[in-house]
């Protein structure tokens, strides 16, 4: 992936850091043949998605930015790039959690990059 698309990912985020309302803002980017095809974010639902309960409360409910970012498009052999901010606009771990892994390898995504706690890009490759 070039760097003036992972530039262009970054300052989108910074510029939605005061619009995004979860205390955590965290985007995922579909890129395909060096464009951004797809944005999603991270956010709660009004409505639990399941009806199970645990302890008695409704089940986390919440849309993972790569799950909202796949829902607007069907393509395959792309890349995502996921980047999260803190409130300061400080990068924060950004890496997919196992669902969300296996539904980027799933919809044949080749490599997913994302932002670190340690203020730096890194990258995994989807097989």
């Amino acid at each position: 992936m070039n760097k003036k698309i992972l530039r262009e990912c970054i300052s989108f985020a910074w510029r939605k850091l005061k619009w995004h309302p979860e205390p955590f803002k965290h985007f995922s980017f579909v890129v395909s043949i060096n464009k951004i095809v797809a944005i999603g974010y991270n956010r709660s639902t009004k409505k639990p998605l399941h009806s199970v309960t645990r302890n008695g409360y409704p089940k986390h409910s919440k849309i993972h930015a790569e799950f909202d970012a796949m829902s607007h498009l069907w393509l395959e052999g792309f890349e995502v790039v996921n980047v999260r901010l803190n409130n300061k606009g400080e990068f924060r771990n950004a890496a997919p959690c196992s669902c969300c892994l296996k539904l980027l390898k799933m919809f044949s995504c080749s490599m997913v990059y994302f932002t670190t706690s340690k203020g730096t890009i890194e990258s995994w490759r989807i097989q």
